[in-house]
């Protein structure tokens, strides 16, 4: 038996269907007792169905790793990297099995080099904050392409395609449905659209689209994550076919009038970056929110974080409330942005404390149903309390912004739909001991008596 374990951290799942999620927790189980060999069997079946998705290479590296097969991890690594994979601090923690495996080896301190020039070049100036609301060009005929090829795509805003911006969308791309770009990228989707994969493709690919220059797939100006070219340049040759940006020309009014409304609503835009320095000692350098009006999918990042340089990514459509014809965001929503935001400031504190987490695993299923394969360890499950709970903190600053009703949806759907059992409990503790305790000066600080808490639940 081995006296360390090394575990795998996935990146959220979305409509998992109940064979996959069966696989899921299937892979889990194998990871939870060291059985690597098997979880190299399940991860290379994944692989088998997308050959080109960075998620599962990286988590055949740290599989890999785990083997000792230090060669493979590494040659999985540059592949990633080769294909877009831009996670520098995925790689660089010093806590992770990649870092703890590899770093000794010199195509590894070569790797880690020559992703941190390449995103040196896209980042922001050193102490400056801003953030960034955007409809950017790309994502938007990326997501009216997915809606055209299957207007009951899961990631389709539904509720409100009776709106008139779905119905202009109808009128002008009607002659455009046999389009050999639409086509294709139909192809990448086959099947079920239930399918949870299908819908984790389609989702994930925003992530490779947003830090082009418009509709330029040949240059790129924003701090990339990871970038998919082939979709990327179908959408252009889409867009391109089509005379998109006419199109986009004759709404922009709607797309500024949405963004204006994040920054503003709830001073959205002027609170936020205080809120977030008066509880971290790290700082977020940009908060970037790119998003479509017609999506209704959700995904955060992976934020970049290139030593102590952050720049945080949300990607998704508007929860909008019906009421209103420029529909605007109510307090659930700019709550999940918060919520997505202070993951990376979180994910950084708490990978201090993996030993504490070891000795307290046991407590795992006092916190949780077990049923969420998202937050399947203590940690995760820990930074999720914690995200949640920074985010009722805003709004607990500022009752103004609807924070009674706020609370009482936010314990529900924790307790009730999430399966995290003791977050009352959590907030209760939270609000009296951080929020109304000035002896700490951030979360920071804070957070060993987070690890307290957990040792008292019984």
């Amino acid at each position: 038996q081995m006296n360390k374990k090394f575990y795998l951290i996935f990146f959220p799942i979305i409509c998992l269907s109940k064979k996959k999620k069966k696989t899921f927790n299937n892979l889990q189980k194998h990871i939870e007792v060291n059985d690597f060999k098997t979880s190299e069997r399940i991860i290379d079946s994944l692989i088998m169905k997308e050959p080109s998705n960075n998620d599962w290479i990286v988590s055949k590296a740290e599989i890999s790793a785990n083997l000792n097969k230090i060669n493979k991890s590494n040659q999985l690594l540059r592949k990633a990297f080769n294909q877009g994979y831009y996670v520098y601090d995925k790689y660089s923690n010093k806590n992770g099995i990649l870092f703890k495996k590899l770093n000794k080896t010199k195509e590894y301190q070569i790797l880690l080099n020559d992703i941190k020039n390449f995103l040196n070049e896209y980042r922001e100036p050193e102490g400056k904050q801003v953030i960034s609301v955007k409809v950017p060009e790309m994502l938007e005929c990326y997501a009216i392409m997915l809606y055209l090829i299957n207007p009951k795509h899961t990631l389709i805003n539904k509720a409100f395609q009776n709106h008139s911006y779905f119905k202009k969308i109808d009128t002008y791309f009607k002659e455009f449905r046999n389009n050999v770009n639409l086509i294709n990228l139909g192809k990448l989707y086959p099947g079920n659209f239930e399918d949870w994969i299908v819908n984790m493709k389609a989702h994930h690919n925003l992530r490779s689209l947003y830090f082009y220059d418009q509709l330029n797939t040949d240059k790129i100006v924003s701090l990339p994550i990871e970038e998919n070219r082939y979709v990327a340049n179908l959408v252009s040759h889409f867009a391109k076919d089509t005379d998109f940006m006419k199109f986009y020309s004759e709404n922009e009014e709607f797309y500024n009038a949405m963004s204006s409304i994040i920054l503003t609503n709830y001073s959205f835009g002027s609170e936020i970056i205080p809120f977030f320095n008066n509880n971290f000692k790290s700082k977020i350098n940009k908060f970037n929110i790119y998003f479509t009006p017609i999506y209704s999918g959700w995904q955060h990042g992976p934020s970049v974080i290139i030593d102590d340089y952050i720049e945080c990514f949300y990607f998704g459509g508007i929860m909008y409330v019906e009421s209103k014809e420029f529909y605007y965001p109510d307090s659930y929503f700019l709550f999940t942005l918060l919520t997505e935001f202070d993951h990376a400031l979180i994910n950084n504190i708490s990978n201090n404390y993996d030993e504490e987490f070891e000795k307290l695993k046991n407590k795992y299923l006092l916190l949780t149903d077990g049923e969420n394969i998202s937050y399947s360890k203590l940690k995760d499950a820990t930074n999720e309390y914690l995200t949640w709970a920074f985010a009722l903190q805003f709004f607990y600053e500022n009752q103004k912004y609807d924070y009674t009703s706020l609370e009482k949806i936010i314990i529900e759907d924790m307790v009730k739909y999430r399966g995290f059992k003791r977050f009352d409990d959590f907030w209760k503790f939270y609000k009296q001991e951080y929020i109304g305790n000035n002896n700490y000066k951030s979360i920071d600080e804070f957070y060993p008596q987070i690890i307290n808490w957990i040792k008292n639940q019984t």
